[in-house]
This record gives C-alpha cells, sequence and structure tokens, in this order.
C-alpha cells in the first residue's frame, strides 16, 4: 500500500468519524428539543389554567395522574409557587403569569438557539459528506 492510499484512507477513516460524532450530538440535541417542547408545553398549559381562575367557589382540583376532588376556591386572587427546595410561597396571579411568560420566552430562545446548533451540524456532516464524494471521485 503507497502512502497516499494510506493517507486517504485514514482520512476517510476520520471523516466517518467525526459524522458519527456529529450525528451523536444531533440526537442529544432532539431529546433537549423534546424536553423545551415538554417544558414549553407545561408552561402553556399552566397559564390557561390561570386564565379559568376567575370567581371564588366549588371547583374540581387535580391531585395528579387524571385525579380530581371537590374543593372549594377561596381566593381567586393568588396562588401557590414552589419556588425550590419544596419552599412554597403565596404570589399574586398577575405576578406568576410574569413569571411563566418570561420562562416561556427563555425556553423558546434556548429552543432557537438548539435549532441553529442542529443545522450547523447537519450542515458540517452534509460537507465532510461532499468532501468524501469529491475525494472518491478523484480517486475513481
Amino acid at each position: 500500500m503507497n502512502s497516499t492510499h494510506k493517507h486517504t484512507t485514514e482520512q476517510k477513516q476520520q471523516a466517518y468519524m467525526e459524522i458519527q460524532m456529529i450525528n451523536q450530538q444531533l440526537k442529544q440535541h432532539a431529546e433537549q428539543l423534546q424536553r423545551v417542547d415538554e417544558k414549553i408545553g407545561e408552561i402553556t398549559t399552566l397559564l390557561e389554567a390561570l386564565e379559568g381562575i376567575k370567581t371564588t367557589g366549588p371547583m374540581m382540583a387535580t391531585i395528579g395522574g387524571g385525579v380530581f376532588l371537590n374543593a372549594e376556591l377561596k381566593d381567586s386572587e393568588s396562588v401557590y409557587v414552589n419556588v425550590g427546595a419544596n419552599v412554597i410561597v403565596k404570589k399574586k396571579i398577575p405576578d406568576v403569569k410574569t413569571m411563566l411568560l418570561r420562562q416561556y420566552q427563555e425556553l423558546e430562545q434556548y429552543k432557537a438557539q438548539l435549532m441553529v446548533q442542529a443545522e450547523n451540524m447537519q450542515e458540517q456532516i452534509k460537507n465532510i459528506q461532499e468532501t468524501l464524494q469529491q475525494s472518491q471521485e478523484k480517486q475513481g
């Protein structure tokens, strides 16, 4: 085997390894995008639920897993928010909406960044594949 052929074989192997690495990164990005979309959906659902709180009185309250109980809403102005480390604070509904909208916007920005990065990685793969194709055409 001459050194030129050996060199091009090594370059091809390196290119294929690079494509595999980028594909793995793309898979991770796809998983992150899915989690971001799920969180955006949760925030949207919360915002809609907060819009539905108009008056005090009887209501159905979810306790999770599709299970509800009869409850009496006594305060339609405030809700309790878990702020982390199992600390729960009372907040006015407009303040919670503002907080949720900010989180929504941040997630949308992050999602856009992830999508741009994924497009860049796909472009890298395309460029590597084109280089490999040109290399093969020169040898053939």
